[in-house]
C-alpha cells in the first residue's frame, strides 16, 4: 500500500558544524550580495534575499533609513560560520559615513526579537555596507544610534527629569502627569492610546494593537523544536508559523505545554520519535501541510483537541496511543493512516468532517497492525473518503459500524486479517466503489449481505476468498449480485 512521509528536517545540522558538508554559495538578488564558505549552511538549504516594503516591526524614530529594506532569509537557521552580507545604500543622503550603521529586526530567539544594531560593519562612499552574521533576518543600513538622545539623568533625556522619558515630571514618560508616557493619564503607557496598558488601539493590550494580537505575531519560515527551552521561547512573542514545524526526540524535550498558543501551522507538523505522552498543542487550529507522528512510544494521547483544518495527510505510526480523537476536525484535506499502534483501542472522534480528501487506512495490510482496536465510532460523520478505505489487521474489531453514513469511496476497499469481524455492518450505505473490492481471510465473518442495500457501483474487481464461516448459499447470491454491478472480474471462492 502506498503512503506518502514527509521527510524530516534536519535542521540541527547547523548547531553542529561545518561537517555535514554543504558547498559555497554566493547569491545576488534585490542588490544584496550574500556569500557564504564551505560547511557554514545546512545541506539543502537555500539562501535568499528580497527588498520588503515593510519590517516586521516598525523601525525605531532615533534610525533615518538610508537603504532598502531586506529580508534575507532562511528565518531560523544558524550558520556553523559567518556568512558575508553586501547591501546597498544611497550614500548621496549620507554626509557623514561615521553617522550610519546596520541594523537587524532580530528574530531567531523568540524572546530576544527587536532593532539592534550589527557590530563590526564595514560602509563604504560607494555605497556599500559590508558585514557578516551567523543567521539571517531582515536588515537596513540608517543614520542615527538605537538610544541616541537619552542620557538617563539629565533633562531632554530619557529618565529623571522634565520632558524625558523615565522621571516624575510633567511632560515626560514615567511619571504620573498628563501628557507623558507612562502614567495613568491620557499618555502613553497606562490609558487607551497609549503603550503599555489593555486598552484597544494601544501597544502592550488587547485588539487592534502592537503586542497582544494576531497581526503581529506570526514565525516566519520552519521552526525545528528538541528541548524544553526551545519549546518556551515561542510562547512570548507568537501565535503562529508560515513553514513547518519539526518535533524531534530529544532526552532533553519533555511536555509541549508551553505551546499552548500556537493556533496556525502554515506547512508540515511532525513529531517523530521524541518521549512526550501528548503531541500537547491544545491551541492548535490549522495545518496548511500533513501531519506526521511516528516513532512516539510513550505517547498515549494526540493531544490535538481544538484542531479544525489539515491540509494534507494524518499519518500516525508506530506510537503507544491508546484513543485517537481530534473532537473538532471539520476538514481533511488528505488521508487518515493508522498502522502499527498496539495500544489503540478506540477512535473516539473525527470531529464533523464529512470528507475525507484522501486514503482511509486502518491498517497497512501486513500482520496485525491494530491488535486491540474494537470502536471506530468516531468515524460516523464520513460520508465520502476519495481515496481508498482499508480495515485490516484489527484483531478485535467485531463490524464496521462507525462507517455507517459512508456513501462513496474513489478507491479500492479492502477488509482483510480482521480476527473477529463477523460482518460487513456498517457498510450498508456504500453506494459506489471506485476501483477494486476485496474481502478476503476473515475468519468468522459470515454476513456479507448488507452490501446488496444500495451499492450500485464498482469499478474494477471484486474478490471473496479465505472468509471460512461465508456460507455457499451467500456466496452465490453475492456473486450473482456482484457479477451485475462490477467493472472487472468477479472472484467469490474459498470461502465456508
Amino acid at each position: 500500500m502506498s503512503r506518502t512521509t514527509v521527510p524530516v528536517l534536519l535542521l540541527l545540522c547547523a548547531a553542529v558544524v561545518a561537517s555535514c558538508g554543504s558547498p559555497a554559495q554566493e547569491i545576488t538578488s534585490d542588490g544584496v550580495t550574500i556569500t557564504a564558505p564551505a560547511g557554514a549552511v545546512p545541506p539543502g538549504v537555500e539562501l535568499g534575499a528580497a527588498e520588503v516594503e515593510e519590517p516586521p516591526e516598525a523601525v525605531p524614530d532615533e534610525l533615518t533609513v538610508v537603504s532598502g529594506i531586506f529580508e534575507l532569509t532562511p528565518h531560523g537557521t544558524e550558520f556553523a560560520s559567518p556568512v558575508t552580507v553586501e547591501i546597498p545604500f544611497s550614500a548621496a543622503d549620507v554626509d557623514d559615513l561615521g553617522s550610519i550603521g546596520v541594523f537587524t529586526f532580530d528574530d531567531l530567539g523568540p524572546l530576544d526579537a527587536g532593532w539592534t544594531a550589527v557590530s563590526g560593519a564595514q560602509l563604504d562612499a560607494s555605497g556599500v555596507a559590508t558585514f557578516d552574521v551567523d543567521h539571517f533576518s531582515w536588515f537596513l543600513v540608517a543614520e542615527g544610534e538605537l538610544g541616541a538622545g537619552d542620557d538617563d539623568d539629565s533633562a531632554g533625556d530619557d529618565d529623571d527629569s522634565a520632558g524625558d522619558d523615565d522621571d516624575d515630571s510633567a511632560g515626560d514618560d514615567d511619571d504620573d502627569v498628563i501628557t507623558d508616557d507612562d502614567d495613568d493619564i491620557a499618555d502613553d503607557d497606562d490609558s487607551a492610546g497609549d503603550d503599555d496598558d489593555d486598552s484597544a488601539g494601544d501597544d502592550d493590550d488587547s485588539s487592534g494593537d502592537d503586542d497582544d494580537s494576531a497581526a503581529s505575531s506570526l514565525w516566519e519560515g520552519d521552526l525545528s523544536i528538541s528541548t524544553d527551552e526551545e519549546a518556551a521561547g515561542f510562547c512570548p512573542q507568537y501565535t503562529g508559523i508560515t513553514g513547518d514545524v519539526t518535533i524531534q526526540g530529544s532526552d532533553s524535550l519533555t511536555s509541549l505545554s508551553t505551546l499552548a498558543c500556537l493556533e496556525d501551522i502554515g506547512g508540515s507538523l511532525q513529531v517523530i520519535g521524541t518521549a512526550l505522552s501528548s503531541v500537547g498543542l491544545t491551541g492548535l487550529k490549522t495545518v496548511g501541510g500533513p501531519i506526521v507522528i511516528h516513532d512516539n512510544t510513550s505517547m498515549t494521547t494526540l493531544g490535538l483537541p481544538s484542531l479544525e483544518s489539515v491540509g494534507g495527510d494524518i499519518d500516525v505510526q508506530s506510537n503507544g496511543l491508546q484513543l485517537f480523537d481530534l473532537p473538532n476536525l471539520q476538514t481533511l484535506a488528505g488521508g487518515l493512516m493508522l498502522d502499527e499502534e498496539p495500544a489503540l483501542t478506540d477512535l473516539q472522534s473525527l470531529g464533523t468532517a464529512v470528507v475525507i480528501g484522501g486514503a482511509l487506512d486502518l491498517g497497512n495490510g501486513v500482520g496485525t497492525d491494530l491488535p486491540v482496536l474494537s470502536d471506530i465510532d468516531g468515524l460516523s460523520s464520513l460520508v465520502e473518503v476519495t481515496g481508498g478505505l482499508s480495515v485490516t489487521g484489527a484483531a478485535q474489531l467485531e463490524n464496521l459500524a462507525g462507517l455507517g453514513n459512508l456513501e462513496t469511496v474513489g478507491g479500492s476497499v479492502l477488509i482483510a486479517g480482521n480476527a473477529l469481524l463477523d460482518s460487513l455492518a456498517g457498510l450498508e450505505t456504500v453506494e459506489t466503489i471506485g476501483l477494486h473490492l476485496s474481502v478476503t481471510d476473515n475468519p468468522v465473518l459470515n454476513d456479507m449481505l448488507m452490501l446488496t442495500n444500495n451499492l450500485s457501483s464498482i469499478g474494477g474487481d471484486v474478490t471473496v476468498t479465505g472468509n471460512s464461516e461465508l456460507d455457499a448459499d451467500q456466496a452465490a447470491e453475492l456473486t450473482a449480485f456482484f457479477q451485475g454491478i462490477a467493472a472487472g472480474v468477479v472472484q467469490v471462492s474459498d470461502n465456508g
